[in-house]
């Protein structure tokens, strides 16, 4: 059985993340922002990005939390995954939307089972139905964790609209740590790269000593 999540640990431990990248987290959730802003002028465009987008956004999270080299272009690395990426946005989006029908609580208990279905695109490489699948099985196991994840995930973004939005260039950037501080404990992760982190290049080797 998998393990049961700490909901206040994970939340001190992606502040933690958080507060030690502040500076290119907070430009990665401008960049995000200002993305899907753009796309949002058509509800074509914002299926279309938001899959990939996220996906993009956690494997920034997972560089930092691996002490990669950070780059606010690794968001559109989400791309790479497009169609999977793609098709968990859809299917979270209409979950989502139909626990909404039924009132607000529903629709947290799915955003919870769902949680880590990007994550499993992107770290471990799933096509997006096992994904969905993983997550939604893990979420089946521990009910009331992955409630309280997601219930404390959408409180943090609430208050980051306050005010005027700006709040979520640091609730969004947060909030992606402290799900990907919780799918660690959920999940693991991989000792293989994901799809090709930054790294800053090797030193050159030293000159050859000549004989005097």
């Amino acid at each position: 059985m998998n393990k049961g999540l700490d909901i206040r640990a994970h939340l001190e431990s992606g502040w933690a993340l958080f507060s030690r990248n502040i500076q290119d987290m907070i430009v990665a959730g401008l960049v995000f922002l200002v993305i899907y802003a753009a796309a949002s002028f058509t509800w074509f465009g914002v299926l279309l990005i938001a899959g990939p987008m996220t996906g993009g956004l956690f494997l920034f999270i997972l560089d930092a939390r691996g002490g990669a080299d950070l780059n606010v272009m690794r968001l559109v690395d989400g791309f790479k995954l497009f169609v999977p990426l793609v098709l968990v946005g859809i299917a979270v989006s209409i979950f989502q939307f139909v626990g909404f029908l039924f009132f607000i609580i529903p629709s947290v208990i799915v955003s919870g089972w769902y949680l880590f279905s990007y994550l499993l695109v992107v770290e471990k490489n799933l096509e997006f139905w096992p994904a969905m699948e993983a997550s939604r099985k893990y979420g089946f196991e521990h009910q009331l964790d992955v409630f309280l994840l997601a219930l404390a995930i959408m409180v943090v973004n609430l208050a980051g609209l306050i005010p005027f939005g700006l709040g979520l260039l640091v609730t969004l950037p947060y909030s992606a740590c402290v799900i990907t501080e919780a799918y660690v404990t959920a999940f693991g992760l991989q000792d293989v790269d994901r799809l090709e982190p930054p790294t800053s290049s090797p030193p050159p080797p030293p000159p050859p000593v000549m004989p005097s």
